[in-house]
């Protein structure tokens, strides 16, 4: 015999109040979505994600009738990652489903334009006339964003650049589109490579595709008016040439994970503004980049240690001009393994400079090195993390030096940016290891003109049950450092904000219910707004 569960009189009432409220809130949205003229509907499904735009046909009876508003949307996704279906109690693929979707959206799309086409599947040969329908259907309304995502629903970020891509031959009338702005090409047969069409062409991204140094110098050329180029482990690359007469207009260039690079990066741009590069140590040869603003350098595949401080210090020359720099502890631990173990007798023009490092022993020369290199240094950002130890590393020195020690033997004279211009320090994912607090002290009792420390304790620490007591001891032993600059504010932000929080937290009533989810919501805004100024 089954048994009925009864719910009490205040469950009953609360779930009709709830139910009631809930067929008010409705009614009331679909009684505002019916009131927007057509052209503001079109644009609000527009800008919103279009998983999400396909649910607004059951809003209000004005979105039914085949949704012909939806089917006027300026911005289509076709994503096979998004059908799925339990086999055998796995969740898996349902391309059946994902196929049929994609033909009756294109049967009955009404729009004549089309801002922005994405396409995410992972077997487009399976289909090849589905797929070239799909991207001449997108070719037909004047696009202007172009996203084709062919790679296998198994890659992932530590696959190498072929690796499960689907080689899908691009069709012929691609390359035909003179409207295109933004095209992303993920796992593509670029074989029948031909950009000369592609005169507006803004902004280009291709990952993992096989790519000839040839084919690149082609496809840049042939986008004249190209401000954005992203390689993303693309393969076959000997080397890299970006220069002219392509790259004229070239702002921000990223490069990412190609192999195998045996020769040399080369960049001849001179109006780029922003440059990325990750992957292995190579010969980099750049010219007068006398816009550039910002760099980020990772070598983070690199595990192994060789003299190749020169490389580097080279790479630095060309990069003189970036306002920010962003650097890897790989760089930290090789550069002064140059001829220049000390400084770079070039100095640079960062007044931004973001340190990923677990400070640790070994990455305290390349430290010293940098701050010494940059004389015109007001922002330090120090990113802690694991940081890296590099196979047969050789330490620049004769003996190797804890925090306390290697600070203490450091001559003043020498950072130029410590006397005139640091004013703001920012250490991320703070950890009180020995090393760390002998660096802060070390810049405190020697930035003379600092006005601002901030520290983030690692949440790390709150994981591993850390407390607020804590976060302010923390907080008071680094303000117990002696300083040069006597304007100079330090702050624990997350102590800070947890401090912050329990204050508030602690002053709400929770018995009125009509006013403590209002006060809980600025304690959570306020801890929010404290913890945000590191980013």
């Amino acid at each position: 015999m089954k048994k009925r569960k009864i719910k009490t009189l205040t469950e009953a009432s609360s779930i009709s109040s709830k139910s009631q409220t809930s067929k008010i809130m409705d009614n009331a949205g679909s009684d505002l979505f019916c009131s927007l003229p057509d052209s503001i509907l079109i644009f609000i499904l527009s800008l919103i994600p279009f998983k999400e735009a396909a649910k607004t046909c059951i809003l209000s009876k004005k979105w039914g009738l085949n949704c012909k508003k939806w089917l006027r949307t300026t911005q289509v996704e076709f994503n096979e990652n998004l059908f799925t279906e339990e086999i055998n109690g796995e969740t898996k693929l349902s391309t059946q489903a994902f196929l049929d979707f994609a033909r009756r959206f294109i049967l009955y799309h009404r729009g004549r334009y089309l801002h922005e086409f994405r396409l995410k599947m992972s077997n487009p040969n399976d289909h090849r006339s589905e797929v070239e329908h799909w991207i001449e259907f997108a070719i037909s309304k004047n696009i202007e964003v172009l996203d084709l995502d062919f790679s296998s629903v198994e890659v992932s970020e530590e696959d190498d650049g072929l690796r499960n891509s689907a080689k899908f031959v691009l069709p012929h009338f691609l390359f035909e589109n003179i409207s295109l702005g933004v095209l992303n090409l993920t796992s593509c047969d670029l074989k029948r490579l031909d950009f000369a069409n592609f005169s507006a062409l803004k902004s280009l991204c291709v990952a993992r595709v096989e790519l000839s140094t040839k084919s690149l110098t082609i496809l840049v050329v042939g986008c004249p008016l190209l401000k954005t180029l992203s390689l993303e482990k693309c393969s076959g690359l000997g080397y890299i040439e970006i220069a002219p007469p392509g790259a004229m207009h070239l702002e921000s260039l990223t490069i990412n994970d190609c192999k195998p690079l045996d020769g040399a990066v080369l960049i001849s741009a001179d109006k780029l503004r922003s440059f990325k590069y990750f992957g292995v140590l190579t010969p980099f040869d750049i010219g007068d980049l006398g816009s550039l603003e910002d760099a980020q350098l990772d070598f983070g595949v690199e595990h192994d240690f060789f003299e190749l401080g020169d490389v580097l210090c080279e790479l630095f020359r060309g990069l003189y001009h970036a306002k920010a720099l962003s650097i890897c502890s790989y760089t930290i631990q090789v550069i002064p393994s140059g001829e220049e173990p000390l400084s770079l007798s070039t100095k640079l023009n960062v007044k931004h400079l973001i340190l990923n490092t677990g400070l640790h022993m070994d990455e305290l020369p390349g430290i010293a090195f940098l701050l010494k290199s940059c004389p015109l240094l007001e922002t330090l950002t120090v990113k802690m993390g694991k940081g890296v130890n590099l196979n047969g590393y050789i330490y620049p020195d004769d003996s190797r030096l804890d925090g306390k020690s290697f600070w203490k033997s450091q001559r003043i004279s020498f950072f130029e940016c410590l006397k005139k211009n640091l004013k703001r320090i920012k250490v991320r994912n703070f950890k009180e290891t020995e090393n760390a607090k002998r660096f802060i002290e070390f810049l405190l009792l020697n930035s003379k003109a600092l006005e601002k420390l901030i520290v983030v304790t690692s949440k790390q620490m709150l994981v591993d049950g850390g407390t607020s007591e804590e976060c302010a001891i923390i907080d008071q032993s680094l303000r117990q450092f002696p300083r040069a600059s006597l304007d100079v504010q330090v702050t624990d932000a997350l102590a800070k904000a947890r401090l912050e929080f329990s204050n508030l937290i602690g002053r709400i009533d929770f018995t009125k219910s009509n006013e403590w989810t209002g006060n809980l919501q600025e304690a959570i805004f306020t801890m929010n707004a404290e913890t945000t100024q590191m980013v």
